[in-house]
């Protein structure tokens, strides 16, 4: 297995989010497992795994005013 941390920091102090989380080597990664991935399909998923991690800590949007 294997642990990486997220991390989000908005930039004010006292307020950056990490979690940990275990990659385990059991496949499901479109037919291989884990340590078969090549380097750019580990970051690929986990780039896509930060970016829905962090989308929960961050809200706002616009309005015509």
């Amino acid at each position: 297995m294997i642990t990486y941390k997220l991390t989000l920091n908005i930039g004010y102090a006292g307020e950056e989010h990490e979690e940990e989380f275990t990659v385990e080597d059991m496949g499901g990664y479109n037919d291989k497992s884990w340590n078969e991935l090549s380097e750019n399909e580990q970051e690929e998923i986990l780039n896509e795994t930060w970016k829905d991690w962090s989308n929960n800590y961050i809200d706002g949007g616009w309005e015509k005013i």
